[in-house]
């Protein structure tokens, strides 16, 4: 055989390979998913409020020194980021449980309270409470030598959830 019939020969079987690959799964787009089906995130329900409702309940621009710029805001969440002295410190945040009940479960061993609401430390960097048994109120301390980053800056957090206006995000939940 000559080498073109050589070259032709090989290029028909890694076509006959490719193709039976390809025919071997017929939803290959679903498969990560379908195998892995912790990686999908819940469904925003409906009957979630949309996150410009959480906008005038964060910290406000200014406060103690915090410039807050908000980063997102979608159905069921609003997220905002903060600084002190042009340094990016946090994420603070509100998500609507009612789009995932799990959340709101995290709190019902909850023995610490925040100004009278469920509290959580979460992880080493994050803190949080649980307003009107569906309100998922958040400070996530940037990188881990940031500045409300650390177990040692637990208290600054705290202080930066307390800036949020927990009782009248609490009078959303009707």
């Amino acid at each position: 055989m000559n080498t073109p019939s050589r070259a032709l020969g090989g290029v028909c079987a890694a076509m006959i390979v490719a193709l039976m690959i390809a025919c071997s799964n017929p939803n290959p787009q679903n498969t990560f998913w379908q195998q892995n089906p912790q990686n999908t995130a819940p469904a925003v329900k409906k009957e979630a409020l949309a996150g410009g409702e959480f906008n005038k309940f964060f910290p406000k621009d200014g406060d103690a020194g915090w410039s807050r710029t908000f980063d997102q805001e979608k159905h069921g969440t609003a997220v905002a980021s903060v600084s002190k002295g042009g340094t990016k410190a946090a994420s603070i945040s509100v998500f609507d449980t009612v789009s995932d009940p799990s959340v709101a479960e995290q709190y019902k061993d909850s023995t610490t309270k925040l100004d009278g609401y469920p509290y959580l430390k979460e992880g080493n960097n994050g803190s949080s409470v649980l307003v009107a048994d569906r309100f998922h109120v958040k400070v996530q301390g940037l990188g881990k030598d940031g500045p409300l980053s650390g177990a040692a800056k637990e208290d600054e957090r705290k202080e930066l959830l307390k800036k949020f206006d927990l009782a009248g995000l609490a009078k959303l939940n009707k």
